[in-house]
């Protein structure tokens, strides 16, 4: 499970912020913007604090089958040539039946081979699906962050604490002015001049509570999606596992099984 677990480290390392509902951490995988790259989709850049979760994606999460096990994994993605095809075809043994026909693929016996590898197929499309709607919520988190810059909720509330007992006092010492005074109006104009304009404070407050409020919401959402994609994850691995009878591919044979079945 050794590449599995730095999946995992790297999908839920969280931010300084709190998570589900201010309070938790945000879950930080890098759903990072993915580099139009559908097939991988798990090869994302980083993007600022996004983390660094590259290789996040289903390619990551099958690789894990070969890891848990020490598996070969040698060949390099791409490197088919050296092995040649009929290495892979007879490393990939009833894995071969991916030629099936899309009609044959829908009607096959779970229980089939067939049937096992159009599981694998469809769970890996969920996976890709989950992981691009987990890009898309993060990103909205990502975005909004830092839209406010002003002080945050508890701050403008203690703000409007002090100038409430402020405004108070020159409202007491106001009061106590001589109205028959010569110097009467230029005292009051002054004390008027030192009270803290609470109207403004608590329009702050209005726009700050907006944002903790949104920016929660939008953590929350990203959160969900990122456990959404885990358990999409670790199901196309349990399907990969149940199509190659739990055997340990090598990455070039997992490549030409993938590609075959336009993932």
């Amino acid at each position: 499970m050794q590449i599995t677990r730095k999946l995992a480290a790297l999908a839920f390392s969280a931010l300084a912020l709190s998570p589900v509902a201010i309070g938790a951490g945000l879950v930080t995988a890098t759903p990072a913007l993915a580099r139009n790259d559908h097939a991988n989709h798990g090869n994302a850049g980083n993007s600022g604090d996004r983390g660094n979760g590259g290789n996040a994606g289903s390619r990551g999460a099958e690789r894990s089958a070969s890891a848990r096990s020490g598996g070969p994994d040698k060949a390099a993605s791409g490197d088919h040539g050296s092995r040649g095809k009929g290495a892979i075809a007879s490393e990939l043994k009833g894995l071969n039946a991916m030629h099936a026909s899309p009609t044959a693929m829908a009607n096959a016996a779970p229980g089939s081979q067939v049937g096992r590898i159009a599981t694998y197929k469809e769970a890996a499309e969920t996976t890709k699906s989950e992981y691009s709607e987990w890009q898309e919520a993060y990103t909205a988190y990502m975005d909004f962050k830092g839209s406010y810059d002003g002080p945050g909720v508890a701050e403008l509330n203690e703000q409007i604490d002090a100038a409430t007992t402020v405004n108070s006092r020159i409202e007491e010492e106001i009061a106590a002015l001589d109205p028959t005074a010569p110097d009467y109006d230029s005292n009051l104009a002054a004390l008027e001049a030192q009270k803290v304009d609470i109207d403004a404070l608590e329009a702050q407050l209005e726009t700050a509570e907006d944002y903790e409020t949104e920016l929660a919401r939008l953590k929350d959402a990203s959160n969900a999606q990122g456990e959404e994609y885990q358990q999409a994850k670790t199901e196309e691995e349990e399907a990969l596992e149940g199509a190659t009878g739990g055997r340990t591919l090598s990455e070039a044979a997992l490549d030409v099984f993938r590609t075959t079945l336009g993932l």
